[in-house]
């Protein structure tokens, strides 16, 4: 995912929390020093109770970025993971073409793969359509030859 936003001009940094063994503050000190307009995190559902407490952290020292969550847990439950008021997005299924479309500043109404919470009471969490998966794996770009330390 990271790899595919990046081929379409936006900076991407990437936190693999686990094999770089980053504990909050570390974490913290990330968003902190970068403040990236997107937060993305994955989780398992094994992982959904870090990924909100990382949700959380980055909405203290970054209240003004988005947070969005993928994975499988999003994918499974978009409502359970929205109830969380420090996730913006839960991007369903595959992530590289909704999350580049959310990064662009298309209108959420448009992205397929995406859950989001609006005002109506009625129905406060919307979840657009599904998004068609990607055939051709190897029309993604692969993030070792791309390069750059940036943020989304």
């Amino acid at each position: 995912m990271a790899s595919y936003a990046q081929q379409r001009g936006f900076k991407v940094r990437v936190l693999d929390v686990d094999a770089e063994q980053l504990d909050f503050p570390m974490i913290e000190e990330c968003i902190r020093s970068d403040q990236p307009r997107f937060i993305g995190i994955t989780a398992v559902t094994a992982q959904i109770t870090t990924a909100h407490r990382i949700a959380e952290l980055a909405k203290t020292v970054h209240p003004n970025g988005k947070v969005v969550i993928g994975g499988v847990h999003g994918t499974a439950m978009p409502e359970e993971v929205l109830s969380d008021p420090n996730v913006d997005y839960v991007v369903r299924g595959e992530g590289e073409r909704p999350f580049s479309a959310l990064v662009k500043g298309c209108p959420v109404e448009s992205i397929h793969g995406l859950s989001y919470r609006r005002s109506n009471p009625l129905q406060p969490i919307v979840n657009n359509p599904e998004e068609t998966p990607i055939t051709d794996l190897d029309s993604l770009p692969n993030y070792n030859t791309l390069s750059g330390y940036a943020n989304v």
